[in-house]
């Protein structure tokens, strides 16, 4: 049975058109509806927005130059509102608390590391991530660590090593066609995960090779297995030049696209998404991506884990 997936690409493109003029409504200054309909798709203005929010212009202080896009961000509350609820992870220590609650961490990524691993990133993606993904490429490395690629800024990874102090670790290219929420699941065997859950030596880690950044949605673990327990995803933004490692039982999906630029194969939002072993731990020997619950492969995660309040409206504007 294909995971309980709320949202479809088909959906969302009918109801495209309609969700425009709905938003197009909320405008309360003629001038700036004028040119918010100039921009003739939702999601240039839902751009626009998100950048501000990126930069952090205050969308209130009227001696902008982009004073017009500011009224529109602010006129549009809706939309803004999905866009702020979005967890922008560019400093560590002004989102401790966050890190904190998912027993995560943060580091900076030096961009002539990204750059070299960009080059050698696939031409053309021949791999579709199985279980129901068909919108996400992958290439998965066939090498551990990264010293395969003679990468040119060695101190750059000696960083990147040390801040992941890993015994092992292993990367995957990976790059969405388009949009569609992947389903709340987690990389190992729940068998794998309970085996290193107390000592916490299997990680993900997470960093986006291109300025569009990347996106992942992730869910705080609640052992209330009651159905009406339900547990709401938080979107979770990881800029270019940081990296996210999270314990490997974080419930989490990807899947998402803002990148425009398509060339042959490499489709958007190109990242690398490694497996991480610290201490004395070798990696298992394999992956496997499991979207049940725990002891009970009846009942997927997606009916206690459901997608952010907030899904709809960002695949409707700022996801492509």
């Amino acid at each position: 049975m294909a995971p309980n997936v709320q949202t479809s690409w088909e959906r969302i493109a009918q109801e495209y058109h309609r969700f425009e003029d709905e938003l197009g409504e909320l405008l309360v200054d003629d001038v700036v509806n004028a040119k918010f309909m100039q921009l003739q798709e939702i999601g240039s203005a839902a751009r626009i927005m998100w950048e501000k929010l990126l930069f952090k212009h205050d969308c209130r202080d009227d001696n902008d130059d982009d004073n017009l896009f500011d009224k529109m961000t602010c006129s549009n509350p809706a939309l803004l509102e999905a866009l702020s609820s979005i967890i922008i992870l560019d400093d560590a220590t002004k989102n401790q608390e966050w890190l904190h609650l998912f027993n995560a961490s943060l580091s900076d990524v030096s961009p002539k590391l990204l750059q070299g691993l960009w080059y050698h990133a696939p031409k053309e993606f021949s791999a579709r991530v199985a279980d129901f993904n068909d919108n996400l490429y992958y290439q998965m490395q066939q090498i551990r660590g990264l010293d395969h690629y003679d990468l040119d800024d060695r101190a750059g990874l000696q960083n990147l090593e040390e801040f992941l102090q890993a015994n092992e670790y292993l990367g995957s290219f990976l790059s969405t066609e388009y949009t569609m929420p992947q389903p709340p699941h987690v990389d190992y065997t729940y068998e794998v995960l309970k085996e290193h859950q107390e000592d916490n030596t299997l990680r993900l880690g997470f960093f986006p090779l291109t300025k569009d950044g990347m996106f992942l949605q992730v869910w705080q673990t609640s052992t209330n297995y009651d159905y009406s327990n339900q547990v709401e995803g938080q979107v979770i933004f990881i800029p270019y030049g940081k990296i996210l490692v999270v314990p490997a039982s974080t419930i989490h999906g990807g899947g998402f696209r803002t990148s425009d630029m398509e060339e042959a194969g490499m489709y958007g939002n190109l990242r690398f998404h490694m497996y991480v072993a610290t201490k004395d731990v070798s990696l298992p020997s394999h992956q496997s991506n499991k979207y049940t619950e725990p002891g009970d492969k009846t009942r997927e995660l997606s009916q206690r884990y459901v997608d952010s309040r907030h899904m709809e409206t960002l695949l409707k504007s700022l996801f492509v």
